[in-house]
């Protein structure tokens, strides 16, 4: 993204972010804790929690990825 095409880009998926209630997590993200404890660390349990806001985190950034063309990303 460029001063050329930042604005017309953000136009259009805007409103889109905020209508899915998706902004928290570009501005200020709250992300949850990986692991609940340390025993839970050792054992590689990851919370519930974390791998929901993973999995929407990581849609989110492909729909953000797939809005760009291919000269926006480089």
């Amino acid at each position: 993204l460029d001063t050329k095409n930042y604005l017309f880009w953000c136009q259009q998926v805007e409103p889109v972010i905020k209508g899915h209630r998706l902004h928290h997590f570009l501005v200020n993200p709250q992300i949850p804790q990986k692991f609940l404890s340390i025993v839970n660390r050792d054992a590689n349990r990851i919370s519930e929690e974390y791998l929901a806001w993973e999995q929407q985190d990581q849609l989110l950034l492909s729909w953000l990825q797939s809005s760009m063309s291919k000269d926006m990303l480089t």
